[in-house]
């Protein structure tokens, strides 16, 4: 439910309310039963293209997983989100 929510808005939330964990748990356990589906529609080409599709987002948003891991940190305070302002700031401004 963890990885709906975030996909659903957009990433636009507080990323302190989302957990890492919980996402990539969801994401392995989502990519599994879109290969079973895949598998199970194998004979009905509709059905098995739009559970690939599916499952090839899923995997493209499991590549961003060491990066939620670190933004859903609960450690990380203000005076970090102002330090990866900063950073952001001064590469997109060169």
């Amino acid at each position: 439910m963890q990885l709906l929510m975030m996909m659903m808005c957009g990433a636009t939330g507080p990323f302190q309310q989302l957990s890492a964990e919980a996402i990539e748990q969801e994401c392995g356990e989502m990519s599994r039963a879109l290969y079973k589906l895949s598998k199970a529609f194998s004979d009905q080409p509709a059905p098995r293209n739009v559970a690939d599709r599916v499952r090839r987002q899923i995997e493209k948003f499991k590549a961003n997983q060491a990066l939620l891991n670190v933004i859903c940190n609960p450690g990380i305070r203000d005076r970090h989100w102002k330090k990866v302002a900063d950073v952001l700031f001064t590469l997109w401004n060169v």
